[in-house]
């Protein structure tokens, strides 16, 4: 003998529960505005010797260990809408050029004001520089400026480095300054100067 089969429904009251909960849990999950732009950078003279680098302790640094620390200040400048959040944040205003230049005559081939860009590798500094990180090979693969945040930080604007490794000692030790000047997509520029003594 077949008995009927009865379909069973959950009470009202489970749907309206399983509604509130769903509601909380969307309105409680707030997307992180994707797109950064650098508004300042500023050079600092860095001690290479180690992994991350250290601000230079005093005005002299070995050339062997020499490095530039650039340090931006970001400012978050909105999202899609599509994004979920990510530790790395897209530029919208990238990178699209990197010079760096001595105010000196830096050897016999490189005059004050010449670039030094192949005397120079880009790291952001947690890792160690590699001898393929040019500056022009990171530009072009959208790498420098790049930035990243904590997803409980709710400031609109943050720091981040990279820095510039000095792999090619000058003819003449001594105190000399160094120039970076960073190109965007939107024509602006932003530079700064650093002296430093090396030997």
């Amino acid at each position: 003998m077949k008995y009927p089969v009865k379909s069973i429904s959950p009470p009202p009251t489970v749907f309206i529960l399983l509604f509130f909960a769903l509601f909380s849990l969307c309105s409680c999950s707030k997307k992180t505005p994707y797109y950064f732009k650098v508004t300042s950078m500023k050079l600092y003279n860095t001690d290479n010797s180690g992994v991350p680098p250290v601000d230079a302790a005093g005005p002299d640094v070995a050339a062997a260990v020499y490095a530039i620390r650039l340090h931006y200040t970001d400012l978050l400048t909105g999202s899609k809408g599509t994004e979920r959040y990510e530790s790395g944040y897209a530029n919208s205003n990238p990178v699209t050029s990197l010079s760096v230049y001595s105010l000196s005559n830096y050897d016999a081939t490189h005059a004050a004001g010449s670039s030094l860009n192949n005397y120079f590798l880009h790291s952001i500094g947690s890792t160690g520089v590699r001898s393929i990180d040019s500056i022009q090979l990171k530009i072009a693969l959208g790498q420098v400026a790049t930035s990243y945040r904590t997803s409980d930080n709710d400031s609109t604007t943050w720091h981040s480095n990279d820095y510039l490794v000095l792999m090619q000692p000058p003819t003449i030790m001594g105190p000399r300054s160094f120039v970076v000047n960073m190109g965007f997509a939107d024509n602006s520029h932003l530079a700064d100067t650093i002296s430093v003594t090396l030997h």
